[in-house]
Order: C-alpha cells, then sequence, then structure tokens
C-alpha cells in the first residue's frame, strides 16, 4: 500500500505551485478497488485496527463523506487501484495529538494516487475532486519572498495555524508533483514549546 511521500521545506523559487492550506492531522491511507471499493486503511506505517481509538474511527467518517462519489469518480478512471490521501483532525489537532471528541473531528482528502501513475498534479486533483471538500487553494503562481514570509508570519488569508503545502509540477522520477511545506513560526514555536527539550522530536516532527 503506497505511503504518503515526505514533504521538503527546500523551495525553487523560479517554480509554480498550487498553494494548498495545510490541516494538522493524522494522514491516512484509503485504498480502492473495482471489486471491493474502498477495503483497505492505514496510517503512514501501518493497517488500521479496531484497537486504535482515535485513528480507526476516521474510516467510517471518511466512507459517510467520500465513498459514494469518490466510488463513481474511480470507476470511471478504468483503474485497478486508487489511493485516497487524506487528513484526519479536529479543532484543537496538533502534530498529532488530538484531543477533541471524536463527534468534532473530520476527514478531507489531500491527494489521490492512480495505480502505475502516482499522486495526480494538483489541476488534475481539484478537476477529480470538484464539489467535494479538499484543502483550500491559497495561491497559485511563483512564491515570493514577501509570500513566503506571509505564511512564516501567518498574515497570508485562508491558512491555518501550521502552513501550507506547495504542489508544483509532476516529477517522473518521485511519482508525485514536486511538494514542498512551509510552516508558520507559530506552529514551530508551539512546537518548541510541545517537546521541550527533546530535540530529536522536534526535528522529526517539524
Amino acid at each position: 500500500m503506497k505511503s504518503y511521500p515526505s514533504i521538503t521545506t527546500k523551495i525553487d523559487f523560479s517554480k509554480s505551485y498550487h498553494l494548498f492550506n495545510k490541516f494538522d492531522g493524522s494522514n491516512i491511507r484509503a485504498e480502492w478497488n473495482p471489486k471491493k471499493g474502498f477495503y483497505k486503511f492505514g496510517s503512514r506505517t501501518q493497517l488500521l485496527t479496531p484497537d486504535q481509538a482515535v485513528l480507526y474511527p476516521s474510516i467510517e467518517a471518511f466512507l459517510n463523506k467520500y465513498n459514494e462519489p469518490l466510488s463513481s469518480r474511480f470507476s470511471k478512471m478504468k483503474s485497478e487501484s486508487v489511493i485516497a490521501f487524506f487528513e484526519w483532525f479536529g479543532p484543537n489537532s496538533f502534530a498529532g495529538s488530538h484531543p477533541d471528541p471524536l463527534s468534532e473531528m473530520k476527514p478531507v482528502v489531500i491527494d489521490v494516487a492512480v495505480y502505475k501513475k502516482g499522486i495526480l498534479p494538483p489541476e488534475k486533483f481539484i478537476d477529480l475532486m470538484d464539489g467535494l471538500e479538499i484543502p483550500p487553494v491559497l495561491h497559485q503562481g511563483r512564491i515570493s519572498e514577501e509570500l513566503f514570509q506571509s505564511v512564516r508570519n501567518s498574515t497570508l488569508p485562508g491558512m491555518g495555524l501550521e502552513g501550507v503545502v506547495g504542489k508544483g509540477e509532476y516529477s517522473q522520477r518521485e511519482g508525485s508533483p514536486i511538494m514542498i511545506k512551509i510552516k508558520s513560526n507559530a506552529w514551530l514555536d508551539a512546537l518548541k514549546v510541545r517537546c521541550g527539550n527533546d530535540e530529536q522530536m522536534f526535528n522529526r516532527l517539524k
């Protein structure tokens, strides 16, 4: 089952990107095929099991919200397998912690990967998900220093606490669009407080 790729903080300022708001949630994979529909769900590292009290309920929430429309759209692709990647989060989710009741948490699809084609370019992803909830697009084009600093300072309209994810041109080598992330100073400061003196944890989560 394909895992979601790690995202670099290194930006090529000569390239154009779609900047999406970055939800601060847990990344979940939902695999679909024409015979079984959505039949396999996993976190970044393992399949979900009922004993995972916070993450396992994301399956039902995802199916209630996305199963019917995505199954219809995926069927038209004539693909052996498609994976929908979604974030599972609540109003106060932070760096993998989810203190909110499950009734306040929700799934939002952030990317779609098609068998042997990889993660869809941002334009195709947006078209495929028309009418369904995805992270809002906050900018399209090159990233200026002013725009970069507006994310750092949390002044870019529409962004949440964590920051943004940029998706650029498709990379055959990566099997996905070139992706970058910009975190806000406010989120990084909060993470430093959370991690205390554990520098290894900070570097892993940032």
